[in-house]
């Protein structure tokens, strides 16, 4: 019997009404994901769960590298790992070398991420209310904060309008399956 190996991913974003900045004083002075999600669960006003991206050429080459112990650049570690999300709906590539929208931003994950669990990796992340305000369409994982950093995927989705009066919590998990 031959097992299959593939490099899966799940996207999870929670947008969250912040009319008084409570949710952001919360996430800036380091409140837990977990303990945000519940302790504002009447604030969200939406929740997508999305399946799905393309692990890029220059991803896998820095996965392979780092296991021969040749990896160069930074690693995917809490110091240097960014979620990036742009406006670009063109299909995913594996020759693509980062999100190819007009407007994109990239943002340092939180404090203890990423977290490995067994065959999963999840990245962490939030836009405060001024940032990343535009349509979401592809997502995108990095070692550094623009589109010059390795990135180790692109996802396309629709992932919904980030506004000036929304907070939002990106969750990227890539899984072994």
């Amino acid at each position: 019997m031959r097992e299959k190996g593939k490099i899966l991913s799940v996207i999870k974003v929670y947008s969250f009404k912040d009319p008084d900045g409570l949710v952001s004083k919360k996430l800036r002075s380091g409140m837990a994901l977990d303990q945000v999600l519940t302790k504002f669960r009447d604030r969200v006003t939406e929740q997508i769960i999305r399946k799905g991206n393309v692990i890029l050429n220059e991803g896998a080459s820095f996965i392979f590298n780092a296991l021969l112990g040749k990896a160069s650049g930074p690693f995917f570690d809490e110091d240097n790992s960014h979620i990036g999300v742009g406006d670009s709906g063109e299909e995913a590539d594996v020759g693509q070398t980062g999100l190819l929208g007009a407007n994109i931003a990239y943002k340092k994950v939180l404090e203890g991420y990423p977290k490995v669990n067994a065959r999963d990796i999840v990245f962490a992340t939030w836009f405060d209310l001024p940032e990343a305000n535009f349509y979401w369409r592809e997502w995108t994982i990095a070692n550094g904060p623009d589109n010059s950093a390795i990135n180790l995927n692109r996802g396309v989705e629709d992932l919904g309008e980030k506004t000036d009066s929304l907070v939002r919590i990106i969750i990227a998990i890539l899984s072994f399956g």
